[in-house]
């Protein structure tokens, strides 16, 4: 697990279209990651990776959504690749993005956003409290803070 860097731009195509592949496979509205988001977020020191050191290969992925003047941030885009899953990968990248957040951004507050059961799981492990969207919706700070997301207007849109 390391902070990318921009060697690992030559990830960024192959991990955006496992992100589309799996959110389809879930049948999920997940907004396409664009490719200058994502290397905006490696060339901001804002992604955890997972290489293969012995095939060179991305094993998993995730990044930083920055809101509210840094106050809050977010574990954003959290992806293994398949013949990954299931070995612990996305807990130590939840670790280590734990460790990024927190040096990068001590104040703020951190937040998990997903439908993924398998996200969802591993943040209930590692201490988060889930909160229906109800309470979501109702929380202005969020609402008025998370609008850059990525998913934001599938959020609203869906009603999720």
């Amino acid at each position: 697990m390391k902070t990318a860097s921009h060697q690992d731009y030559k990830y960024v195509q192959q991990i955006i279209d496992e992100m589309a592949l799996w959110a389809q496979k879930r049948g999920v509205a997940v907004a396409q990651r664009p490719v200058k988001l994502v290397k905006g977020k490696v060339r901001d020191g804002l992604v955890v990776i997972a290489i293969n050191i012995d095939t060179g290969e991305w094993v998993g992925f995730c990044y930083l959504e920055v809101w509210q003047h840094e106050k809050m941030v977010a574990n954003s885009g959290l992806i293994i690749a398949e013949a990954y899953r299931g070995l612990g990968i996305s807990r130590e990248i939840k670790l280590k993005m734990f460790e990024l957040s927190k040096e990068r951004y001590p104040g703020a507050i951190i937040l998990s956003l997903s439908t993924s059961p398998a996200v969802i799981h591993v943040n209930h492990h590692l201490g988060f409290t889930s909160i229906s969207h109800h309470e979501v919706m109702r929380n202005e700070w969020f609402c008025n803070g998370s609008n850059s997301w990525v998913n934001f207007t599938v959020l609203m849109k869906n009603n999720h």
